[in-house]
């Protein structure tokens, strides 16, 4: 029993065949869906117009916390069974979080929603995250670096609360 080979040929369609007819057609009409698309979207922007940020027309504060991070969790929370610190700010507020590592060890820290992978500190490092709390609600702090008092760095909280006159939901 031979075996056979297959041998592939690729022979160039001449020009007006129904094979590269039928090639123009796809790319005329996927260039028409496109061009449709985007005129679509166009439309949809120009009516309903370009959302406004959620802090556009609002006076904004910055407020800092510093947390310091040592063999005490976060501020001294392992005295108080692992909770805390508490903070709290308003709906576009600048948020300036601070994080001392007053240990030898590497500290993390987190917030859900705004943050939630976290920064880490090396011993003696002070470390900043900032951002705008946009969405009110009660949002976790906690270390997102595994270290000896962990699970005392895993409750602290930030409430983001609803500035006057804004309406928020």
């Amino acid at each position: 029993m031979g075996h056979a080979l297959l041998s592939l040929t690729r022979t160039p369609l001449p020009l007006g065949s129904k094979g590269l007819a039928r090639w123009r057609s796809r790319d005329l009409l996927l260039g028409l869906l496109v061009l449709s698309t985007a005129a679509t979207a166009a439309v949809a922007v120009s009516v309903l117009g370009i959302p406004v940020a959620p802090c556009a027309s609002v006076s904004r504060e910055v407020v800092t916390f510093t947390i310091t991070a040592d063999l005490n969790g976060y501020n001294g929370s392992k005295i108080r069974g692992g909770q805390g610190p508490f903070l709290s700010v308003h709906t576009c507020d600048t948020v300036v979080m601070r994080l001392a590592n007053r240990d030898v060890q590497a500290h993390g820290l987190a917030v859900d929603f705004y943050a939630a992978n976290g920064l880490e500190a090396l011993h003696g490092d002070v470390v900043k995250m900032q951002f705008l709390a946009y969405k009110t609600g009660d949002f976790r702090i906690f270390c997102n670096t595994l270290c000896s008092v962990h699970s005392y760095m895993q409750n602290a909280k930030l409430t983001v609360q609803c500035s006057m006159g804004q309406g928020c939901v």
